[in-house]
């Protein structure tokens, strides 16, 4: 038995969400890129190893 596959337009929470994931994910070298600016970088990795953490421990 084959399956049917339906190609349709995604909709519009689709896009925006793959906007935003695609934004987050671009965006970060440029956020690093300028938060290194005014942080050293043994700072600014303390800065975003925390974040990680609060991220995946739900804290």
């Amino acid at each position: 038995m084959e399956k049917e596959f339906r190609n349709e337009d995604p909709s519009g929470k689709i896009i925006a969400f793959m906007l935003l994931i695609v934004s987050l994910i671009g965006g970060g070298p440029f956020a690093v890129k300028l938060g290194l600016q005014g942080i050293p970088p043994l700072k600014m990795a303390l800065f975003r190893c925390i974040l990680g953490v609060i991220a995946v421990g739900g804290v």
